[in-house]
């Protein structure tokens, strides 16, 4: 399935997440990432953002960092103008899976696709013990 990818995050996380995917997959069309740096307005984020979402065609996923803060809050306003999901708790091995599943996908509807994403966002945090011999 083809959709757009839209990253937002506090500092430059999601672009540094960006780079970490396109270090083990390479380079990704349709991929973008803007970031709500200290002093910068809501305002201006929303503008960023609207600039990215202009400029795309179908559906857009938009991976925020953290629940309930600043970059969340946008995308979920965007959701009332813009034809968007969003999914929270973005990281390295969701983003990973999401250009997988992109990839790879015809049949599935963006909505199995964030289900399927959450498990993924799930089982990768994980406490890594070394057994003892």
């Amino acid at each position: 399935m083809e959709f757009n990818i839209l990253l937002m995050s506090h500092g430059d996380s999601a672009k540094a997440i960006l780079s970490s995917s396109e270090m083990i997959v390479g380079k990704s069309d349709h991929i973008q990432a803007i970031s709500l740096m200290p002093g910068m307005s809501v305002e201006t984020l929303i503008d960023e953002a609207k600039r990215v979402l202009d400029s795309n065609t179908g559906e857009t996923l938009i991976m925020t960092d953290l629940y309930g803060g600043t970059p969340s809050n946008v995308a979920l306003m965007l959701t009332q103008q813009y034809k968007v999901k969003v999914i929270t708790g973005l990281n390295l091995a969701m983003l990973l899976e999401t250009l997988i599943v992109r990839q790879n996908s015809d049949n599935e509807s963006l909505d199995q696709i964030l289900e399927s994403l959450v498990t993924t966002a799930k089982d990768a945090c994980r406490q890594v013990v070394l057994e003892e011999r």
